[in-house]
């Protein structure tokens, strides 16, 4: 696995932004907001879209440089989001992440905020697969109960 950030790890197509915001999951970790969504695909990947509104930030200056260095962090610490992804689904996660703080943050604030959002998404994906894994398993008892009586 590489290093980069390359363009097929991260959102830019409109309709995977639409996509995205449509799926209703997210959480903050201050001063970011973690939005995602797991889209079913034949390879399983993780894409990246990060966001800093206008209206708090006026400056073209200051939103590039927050989405640098959060891309920054991002780069960093995807490793273990990847292949947690990789192990428990097959499917593509998107994660969008929005800066809320009217204040520009510094490299170990951005880089602290980072792993815990993606802490808080690794733990709200394994449980996500626990659940899946549990109702599965309890419709295939459902199943075998109802065959069992048809006999």
């Amino acid at each position: 696995m590489h290093n980069g950030l390359a363009k097929q790890e991260r959102i830019y197509l409109k309709e995977e932004i639409n996509t995205l915001f449509a799926g209703k999951k997210s959480f903050v970790s201050y001063p970011i907001r973690v939005v995602y969504t797991l889209l079913p695909s034949e390879e399983s990947a993780v894409r990246i879209l990060i966001s800093v509104p206008k209206r708090l930030h006026k400056h073209a200056v200051v939103r590039n440089r927050i989405k640098r260095l959060y891309r920054e962090c991002y780069r960093v610490n995807k490793h273990e989001l990847v292949d947690q992804v990789r192990t428990l689904q097959k499917g593509t996660l998107l994660v969008g992440m929005i800066y809320l703080s009217d204040e520009v943050c510094t490299y170990p604030q951005a880089l602290k905020s980072t792993r815990s959002a993606l802490d808080k998404l690794l733990k709200r994906l394994q449980e996500a697969s626990q659940e899946t894994a549990t109702s599965t398993s309890s419709d295939c008892d459902k199943l075998l109960r109802r065959l069992q009586d048809d006999e």
